[in-house]
């Protein structure tokens, strides 16, 4: 028993499932380029390494230093806030 479907049904089936061919190819897809901000919380920290926390009076500027490097977030807790203020001269 073989179902006949009329060419307006077909082409709506075969838009459904390019829609949806489409949909999970461009959730794989980056929307976004690569981060041009520092992630300090990405910092590959070593044993026995200390990190420096501090922050503005009124806390809304936020300082971090690796030891190497100074961090500053002027909006703390958002994603891609964090910017390199300094970084110590390699000898």
């Amino acid at each position: 028993m073989t179902v006949r479907l009329d060419f307006g049904t077909r082409a709506v089936l075969w838009t459904l499932i390019g829609v949806a061919m489409l949909s999970l190819i461009a959730s794989l897809w980056p929307r976004s380029g690569p981060s041009t901000t520092v992630r300090p919380q990405d910092l590959a920290m070593r044993r026995g390494e200390a990190v420096a926390v501090s922050t503005s009076q009124d806390g809304r500027v936020v300082y971090l230093s690796d030891g190497v490097r100074v961090y500053r977030s002027t909006a703390y807790g958002d994603e891609g806030t964090w910017k390199l203020i300094a970084e110590a001269a390699s000898r």
